[in-house]
This record gives C-alpha cells, sequence and structure tokens, in this order.
C-alpha cells in the first residue's frame, strides 16, 4: 500500500515509524489547515501535488453540452425566464430557461 523510498534514510522502519508518528501528532487537528500545511512542505521539498479545485474549462464545456440545440430546448413562453442579479455591477439580467430534451444515456452517446 505505501511506497518503499529507493534509498533508506533511516534504519530501521520503527525509527521511520516514529518520526512520522511524531510529525502527524503536531500537525493541527482541522483538516483544511492540515492540506494547507501539507501543500506548503511538498512545495517547499520540490514535491508536485495536483490541484483539487475544478477546471473552468471542465463547467465550460459542460455548459456549452447542455445548451446544444440537439440537446435541450428553450421554454417558449414569455414568463420562462430567470432574472438573476450580478453583484458586482449591480443589475439584474434575465436567461431563458431551458429544458433537456434527451435521457441521460442518449446525451452519452452523443458526446
Amino acid at each position: 500500500m505505501s511506497q518503499q523510498p529507493t534509498f533508506r534514510a533511516y534504519s530501521s522502519p520503527q525509527a521511520l515509524g516514529k518520526a512520522v508518528r511524531k510529525v502527524k501528532k503536531s500537525f493541527p487537528s482541522s483538516p483544511r489547515i492540515k492540506q494547507a500545511v501539507m501543500e506548503k512542505l511538498a512545495s517547499h521539498i520540490g514535491l508536485l501535488i495536483p490541484s483539487t479545485k475544478p477546471q473552468k474549462k471542465n463547467g465550460l464545456s459542460v455548459k456549452a453540452f447542455y445548451y446544444r440545440d440537439d440537446v435541450s430546448r428553450q421554454l417558449p413562453g414569455k414568463k420562462d425566464v430567470k432574472s438573476i442579479r450580478n453583484i458586482e455591477i449591480n443589475k439584474k439580467s434575465t436567461f431563458a430557461e431551458t429544458r433537456v430534451n434527451v435521457q441521460l444515456k442518449r446525451c452519452i452517446s452523443v458526446i
């Protein structure tokens, strides 16, 4: 389960376990803060940690897929709109509601 290092930094596995236990004990109890500390230590050492944040391009491609004409359609009524206030410019903008036409299995086959 754990990776074995190519070189031996400690003389015995027990010594390594003792060092790991000391480090774990000194970490903060909050998972978020613990993760931030680990990322900082890893970047200080030079290890690359993949980002856990969702990519913006993925969200944009999903939105573009669902707004395609063969996947969804715009509702015809005049009252079928949603108004959303943009906090930055403090103005409302209206968006027409859309409904997905096809089942999920068919959506996957369209891709």
